[in-house]
């Protein structure tokens, strides 16, 4: 794993998920991106230019400086080889799941790491920006619970809808089980109404997978 993304809103969810970051890199020898996404503030349509400017100026030094506390949290981790974690950061004005698509896109990023849902209020919001983040991007997206303590992975489990592209997720698991030597399980709880056709799909999903 070449490089990896950590989307950032600064909350206690995203701290607890950049130790899980630094984690995954320091053992996968990634790269980490850092990132934040402010959306753009809704202003009477009287104020003027320059206090619009302004006021992103402001938005865009005030990210820039957690960024770069957090790409310094990032780097006091080592690598294998005693060599510290590479870590840059970057801001950008917009829709936080358009933005966070456009970056992992633009750097060919192969994994995702975002904080949870828990229930505070803050937390909610989060939630739904990882949910939506799911469906904009094409790469793996490590959701975070915020009471989740980084201890490695040593098991996995693969929660199997047998769809047709199962296949293509477990492989996907399996490659990231392998940077921690984890085991990994697919599971399917089938309906005991049709039983016999989970069995039969499950097979075909065992025969499609490279991992079997």
């Amino acid at each position: 794993m070449d490089k990896l993304l950590l989307a950032s809103d600064f909350s206690d969810s995203s701290n607890n998920a950049l130790n899980f970051a630094k984690g995954i890199a320091a053992k996968a020898v990634s790269e980490v991106i850092v990132f934040n996404s402010a959306p753009l503030p809704v202003l009477e349509p009287t104020v003027p230019t320059f206090m619009m400017e302004k006021i992103l100026e402001d938005q865009e030094s005030s990210a820039n400086e957690k960024l770069r506390q957090s790409c310094d949290l990032v780097s006091d981790e080592k690598y294998f080889n005693g060599s510290r974690i590479s870590c840059e950061y970057k801001f950008s004005s917009g829709i936080a799941v358009n933005e966070i698509a456009e970056v992992a896109q633009k750097e060919n990023v192969e994994l995702i790491v975002m904080g949870a849902y828990d229930n505070s209020i803050t937390s909610k919001w989060i939630g739904s920006t990882t949910i939506s983040t799911l469906d904009h991007v094409v790469c793996p997206v490590l959701a975070v619970p915020a009471d989740a303590t980084y201890q490695g992975f040593r098991h996995i489990v693969y929660a199997c809808g047998l769809r047709d592209d199962d296949h293509l997720a477990i492989d996907e698991v399996v490659n990231f089980a392998k940077i921690f030597n984890a085991k990994v399980t697919v599971l399917h709880v089938a309906d005991p109404i049709s039983l016999r056709l989970d069995v039969v799909l499950f097979d075909r999903l065992r025969k499609k997978s490279k991992s079997y």
